[in-house]
């Protein structure tokens, strides 16, 4: 199978999982750099300088990286993903991917030295969580996804004042507590000039319509108290949207203003 083959969805609404190369995820129009990982220590006292590390190496991130971290919520436990899109497939793809390989090393040891327990992620796990991640469509104006679940979205408009370190915890924390299927998808991308780009978005599973509400009103508020930011429930049709956006190995697409140091502030600990 050539390396530009895109991820697409089939008639059916399946999402065909990407590629893999020498460990490397070849996912529609990039090569990506998959890891999963798991925050050694929760003590608070040493946050900041967890969220240190992880500033300088989001900093150190060419300008044409992007990176999606997520938590993904089973319902029974919870897995940390870190997909970083290192450059483009197609007829430049292997100088990136040998690139990537000799990058892959050096940012194992340095997420190792930010308190992170990180492994590359297997293809067999990637595949879990591409076929687990909400499939959408709209029934009965409100959105299903392929095990019939109620699926709600909730996207940040404002970004509020990111500057504490560890701040996204009490939302992991909630969210995992819920007991139900659930993913924090947080993008990042670095420009020319230092400066950052990111986005936040929630995927909520619902028994019902009533239930996928008075969850989102109440991860819209504890958004606004933990992070002094805005966060708001999409529409059906925004939602189907913003579930392909977010979907794990889809392209990174941040649009808030940032630095660094706020993405490892957010960076889900």
């Amino acid at each position: 199978m050539p390396l530009t083959e895109s991820l697409q969805r089939s008639q059916t609404g399946k999402v065909e999982c990407p590629q893999f190369r020498n460990g490397l995820a070849i996912a529609g129009e990039d090569v990506v750099m998959a890891f999963t990982y798991t925050p050694l220590c929760p003590n608070a006292a040493i946050l900041d300088q967890t969220t240190d590390c992880l500033s300088d190496v989001f900093s150190d991130l060419s300008p044409h990286h992007r990176g999606r971290a997520i938590v993904e919520f089973t319902g029974e436990a919870c897995r940390h993903w870190l997909l970083l899109h290192v450059g483009p497939a197609g007829a430049s793809a292997v100088p990136h991917m040998m690139a990537a390989l000799e990058q892959r090393t050096m940012l194992l040891t340095r997420l190792q030295d930010a308190g992170l327990s990180v492994d590359v992620a297997s293809p067999e796990a990637c595949r879990e969580l591409v076929s687990g991640f909400p499939q959408p469509h709209i029934e009965d104006r409100r959105v299903v996804d392929h095990e019939g679940r109620t699926v709600v979205t909730l996207t940040m408009h404002e970004s509020g004042d990111v500057t504490q370190p560890g701040i996204t915890r009490e939302l992991v924390d909630f969210l995992c507590n819920r007991g139900r299927v659930a993913y924090l998808v947080l993008d990042f991308r670095n420009e020319a000039g230092g400066l950052s780009r990111f986005d936040l978005t929630l995927v909520l599973t619902a028994c019902d319509e009533t239930d996928g509400r008075l969850a989102a009103r109440e991860v819209e508020d504890m958004v606004f108290d933990s992070l002094g930011a805005l966060a708001r429930r999409d529409t059906s049709r925004r939602s189907v949207a913003t579930l392909h956006r977010a979907a794990p190995f889809a392209r990174a697409k941040a649009m808030l203003p940032a630095c660094a140091a706020n993405i490892a502030d957010l960076f889900p600990l």
